[in-house]
Parts: C-alpha cells; structure tokens; sequence
C-alpha cells in the first residue's frame, strides 16, 4: 500500500510539473510571437523613412543642373532624418538582442554580493544622479544567488527608469531607495522613488515589450521587459505599486544566496 500510494504520489508530482511546463512554454512562446509583431510594426517607420529620404537625395542629386554649387543646406535635412532613422533601428534591435537574451544566463549562477554591486553602479551612475539631483540610497542587501551580469542589468535598468521618469514636486531632491530583506530561501527587494507615482492603468503595462508611459520617450521601452524577463527566469516575481506617499515602487524577489540557519 505504501509503495503504490508513493508512486501515485510520484506521478502526480511529475503531472503537475508537466502542466506547469507546458504552461510556462506556451507564455514563452506567446511572448515571442508579441516580440516579433511588434517589432516588425516599430521597425517599419524608421525603414519607410530611410527610404522616401534616400529617394529624395537621388532625385535632387540627379537633377542638379550640370555645373551648379552643390547646396548642401537642401541636403542635410534628409541626411539628418537618415542618420536619426538608422540609429532608432539599431537601438531598436540591439534592445530586441537584450531581451532575447535576458531569459537564459551566460554564466553560471553563484553567489553575488548585491551590495558591492550597488555600490558599483552608484558610482557609474554618479554624473547622471548629480545631473538630475538625486540621491540613490540602500543598506544591508543580502546577497543572492544569480549570474552577475543580470543582476547588474536589473538594478540598472530599474534605477535609470526612475533617474529618466521620476519627476518628484518642485523643490525636492529625486530618492532613489534600494531595500531588502530575506525570507527564508528568497530575498525580497524593494526599489521606490518619490517622483509623481505611475497610474494605476499603466503599472501592468510597463512590464510588456515596447511599452512606454511617456510616448515622448527616447528609450524603446523595453527595459522593464527585460527586468521582468530575468526575474521570471529563476522562477521569481516582480510588480509595481504606489509608495505611500505617492511615488513608484518595484517589488521583486530573487533566490537567496544561502538559507539562514535556525539557532
């Protein structure tokens, strides 16, 4: 009796498993489709662009009379929206690489010491951060278990969306607040500003690919895709939510680095 109840416990656990693979395999999938769609339509404009602009300069060098002065003002506009069109492409592209390639590591997964981590991109940040008066903050991360190169990229990504978009009320500083704690074999972080806050409309969307709140935006949109797409990778979670004073908060846990011994 024991052994067939083992067994049919055995192959309920590998039935569960299954389904949550498939399920998983199907959103990847679906995910992919939406990248590619997307990225066809995003790619168009600035492609359609090059074009009518490159036909346009064929046409006047074409037609200048034989032995006129090139006016190379009537050129330049063209050349411009050529160079500018070109280079959204490849923005474009090389952040479609990012997040393709956000959903696997490069290196093994090992223990990072996030608050060196921290530390160091506080120190790359520093120019921007004093550009924009704001103060970036944190104490006591624990560390986690991740490839580093993806865990710098999460805190980047993160920190810059809020140094780009947090806007705090006239007068005040922009804080940057980095926090953790750890439960069990996951640690919980926590990154908040004290900017205007996200609408509560927008917050499901920031995560998905191409999606900006500010249309205006120089970025592609797609940071927070990649943030998510890491997460979700070692089977973690992350959201958005207003901070009590009104600004945006990321929450988002990773795998622990090591489990607490109990005394």
């Amino acid at each position: 009796g024991m052994i067939v109840a083992s067994l049919l416990y055995e192959r309920l656990q590998s039935s569960r498993y299954a389904i949550q693979t498939e399920r998983r395999i199907r959103q990847q999938n679906a995910e992919l489709q939406r990248l590619a769609e997307v990225s066809a339509h995003h790619l168009q404009e600035p492609v359609r662009r090059q074009i009518s602009y490159a036909q346009l300069l064929a046409y006047a060098i074409e037609h200048m009379p034989p032995h006129s002065d090139i006016n190379k003002a009537d050129l330049l506009l063209p050349m411009q929206f050529i160079e500018q069109g070109a280079t959204r492409q490849r923005a474009l592209l090389h952040d479609i690489e990012r997040f393709l390639a956000a959903g696997t590591a490069l290196a093994p997964a090992q223990p990072q010491e996030t608050q060196q981590i921290l530390e160091q991109l506080r120190q790359r940040l520093h120019s921007i951060c004093q550009a924009k008066q704001a103060c970036l903050e944190f104490d006591h991360l624990p560390p986690v278990l991740i490839d580093k190169n993806r865990l710098e990229e999460v805190f980047h990504e993160l920190i810059s969306n809020a140094l780009q978009h947090a806007h705090p009320t006239s007068g005040k500083l922009l804080l940057i607040t980095v926090s953790a704690r750890q439960a069990g074999q996951r640690v919980y972080f926590r990154v908040e500003d004290n900017g205007q806050g996200i609408a509560p409309a927008y917050r499901a969307k920031i995560f998905a690919v191409f999606e900006t709140v500010n249309p205006h935006t120089t970025g592609t949109g797609i940071g927070l895709a990649i943030v998510r797409r890491i997460v979700e990778s070692v089977d973690c979670h992350i959201s958005c939510h207003s901070t009590p004073t009104g600004g945006c908060r990321f929450s988002f846990d990773l795998p622990a680095a090591s489990v607490p011994s109990r005394h």
